[in-house]
């Protein structure tokens, strides 16, 4: 069962940045380690493999590994098609690599998106992410409830000729709540979709206080449960559109105060390359700077 959900200390915060960062870490890696031939299974098994060799046993959620089209995502995906399959990898296919450790009990969930190979389609996509980073938390902290942001999130996308893929996740969120897990869901235990026993009994648990508590939904969506302020805590929030068979998005912990929202950490690869104008990823092959081992 789930634990305390509070925010109330600096070291609760450093752990859940210490998990993000570690995440971040392992699909880093496995990104600067692709070749062509290399399927979405193998990509996933290997970004599994280096967390275990950091120690960590479970998950949120288990690997995800898309690409190509699959990036984008489809409107008829069922839990199973989230998981990673025989695709290989081909020069010039956009990948998105999405893990949810779990650190110590303290839960994160990142999505990282890159191509292998320039694709300048890819590029501006990835440009056009940077806008929805600095929107998100500043509409809530001017008091729009989930729902809008939601809503607005989803106008600004189609504006710019994009299609919303987060509307293909289950619940068709766009983010969700995360907290510290008891230490269950290990990856030959999981549920649809590669969550855990523990992610599984707290989502499930949260989703029916909500029938009576809206404000209690561990969901981030378009539907009346939203229209809300968030609860204060951690959420995962992932913005994910495509266009073209191309599908982009960033993940990462939102912190919600009683008096602010922030992201919890500014270090990460994507608002990275915003700061210097270049993607952070090699070419196969070359080794990353700077990686928390």
């Amino acid at each position: 069962m789930e634990t305390s959900v509070s925010i109330s200390s600096s070291r609760e915060l450093e752990a859940y940045r210490h998990a993000q960062r570690l995440a971040y870490d392992s699909v880093e890696a496995v990104a600067a380690r692709l070749t062509e031939g290399v399927t979405e299974r193998q990509a996933a098994q290997w970004v599994r493999d280096y967390l275990a060799e950091q120690g960590i046993k479970y998950y949120f959620h288990a690997p995800f590994a898309w690409f190509g089209e699959r990036t984008q995502l489809a409107v008829d995906w069922g839990d199973d098609d989230f998981l990673p399959t025989d695709l290989a990898l081909e020069k010039g296919m956009p990948v998105i690599l999405d893990v949810a450790p779990v650190v110590d009990g303290f839960a994160a969930d990142v999505g990282y998106a890159f191509c292998f190979g320039h694709n300048d389609q890819h590029e501006a996509m990835l440009d056009d992410l940077e806008a929805y980073r600095e929107m998100i938390p500043r509409m809530l902290k001017s008091g729009s409830n989930m729902q809008d942001v939601y809503m607005a999130i989803d106008q600004k996308i189609r504006e710019q000729g994009y299609l919303s893929s987060h509307r293909s996740y289950p619940a068709g969120v766009i983010g969700h709540r995360v907290t510290t897990l008891s230490p269950e869901g290990i990856d030959d235990e999981a549920r649809g979709g590669g969550f855990g026993i523990s992610a599984y009994r707290y989502l499930k648990n949260k989703k029916v206080q909500s029938a009576t508590a809206p404000e209690l939904s561990p969901y981030w969506n378009d539907s009346h449960l939203s229209a809300h302020a968030p609860e204060i805590g951690l959420w995962a929030v992932e913005p994910h559109f495509a266009r073209n068979g191309i599908g982009v998005k960033f993940e990462e912990l939102l912190v919600v105060s009683e008096n602010d929202v922030y992201w919890l950490d500014d270090a990460l690869p994507h608002v990275q390359r915003w700061k210097r104008g270049q993607a952070r990823v090699p070419q196969a092959g070359q080794p990353l700077e700077g990686l928390r081992v």
